[in-house]
């Protein structure tokens, strides 16, 4: 079963998450913080890794760098509510797989693991995004 980390200081962006990856078959493993992340992708090597920007004792940004000098196969989205697009751009410069900007469609997150195919659906969840599906805000509710 392949492991997927995801790291936010917020609990309740971490429970939102878990809460939606657990129709996949993976692993979910959790980080508060940007040291404790990188502690656990040496340790765990997940194949994801879903990273929050804005956290104590080290940034997204610096996780992403330090991966990056690191040679990590771990694949890196990013996942914030920044929409400066220097940082977008930045973040993709230092590897990101792609960015999601809360808050994110259940289809953004689902085409995610699909792109790195961790579904077992077989193409039987739609995947398409509409104007009409909800979206996930970063304080835990649907909007």
């Amino acid at each position: 079963m392949e492991k997927v980390l995801i790291v936010d200081d917020r609990k309740e962006c971490i429970l939102i998450m878990k809460m939606i990856l657990k129709q996949f078959p993976i692993k979910i493993i959790e980080a508060c913080n940007g040291e404790e992340a990188l502690r656990k992708i040496r340790k765990y090597q997940p194949v994801l890794a879903f990273l929050d920007i804005h956290m104590p004792i080290k940034n997204g940004i610096d996780v992403l760098k330090e991966l990056q000098e690191q040679g990590s196969r771990t694949a890196i989205v990013m996942v914030s509510d920044h929409r400066d697009q220097a940082i977008i751009d930045a973040c993709f410069d230092l590897g990101a797989l792609t960015y999601l900007k809360k808050p994110f469609s259940l289809s953004e997150l689902n085409n995610v693991i699909k792109q790195l195919n961790l579904s077992d659906d077989d193409g039987k969840q739609e995947s398409t995004s509409n104007d009409n599906e909800e979206k996930w805000n970063t304080d835990g509710h649907v909007r």
